[in-house]
């Protein structure tokens, strides 16, 4: 196959790529923004969009995946020919940098918001089932209550603060990606 099939294959890849990290973050910070705002007046739903945005965030990694794949196939389809140009170097750096975000901000602070769930539905009086249910979709045991509520409200602020931080960062250097990209500035 000549290298024309494979540049449209990159490109096309590349687009679904971004499509699938763009769906990714929009439903995340959504579902993050109603565990957020209903974490104090609906624990139970707070719980659901938690597990919600743990789901989106499936589809920014396997964008993430699909942008790598996609990105070194356009350069094999074009021998290599953009490898030294800046743009692609500031471009390359900003990818490692968004995978290393999700791996060391994002992650952590997901587990630890996930983990910390079934102790705040137990303390803020949700119903058995409820924090069962909560358990059980978490392939764990019913939890005992850890924390007492000001000690999950300072844990939730600081995490709520982290996660802020981290959608900030990697929308502003997703940005700067794709403006890279586009006009391939030297």
């Amino acid at each position: 196959m000549d290298s024309q099939f494979w540049l449209h294959l990159g490109i096309f890849l590349h687009i679904v790529g971004i499509v699938a990290l763009s769906a990714g973050s929009v439903g995340t910070l959504v579902t993050d923004n109603a565990l957020w705002s209903n974490l104090k007046s609906s624990p139970s739903q707070a719980a659901a969009a938690g597990r919600m945005g743990l789901r989106f965030s499936l589809f920014a990694q396997i964008g993430l995946a699909i942008l790598l794949l996609s990105g070194i196939l356009l350069l094999v389809s074009r021998n290599w020919f953009y490898l030294g140009e800046i743009w692609l170097i500031i471009k390359l750096a900003l990818f490692a940098l968004m995978l290393l975000n999700g791996i060391f901000v994002s992650r952590p602070a997901n587990d630890l918001l996930m983990e910390l769930l079934p102790n705040w539905l137990a303390v803020n009086g949700a119903t058995p089932s409820l924090i069962v249910a909560s358990a059980v979709l978490q392939g764990k045991s019913l939890p005992e209550p850890k924390y007492n509520r000001a000690e999950l409200d300072s844990m939730f602020l600081q995490l709520r603060k982290r996660l802020e931080l981290f959608y900030v960062s990697q929308n502003i250097m997703f940005g700067i990606v794709l403006i890279l990209a586009t006009f391939k500035f030297n």
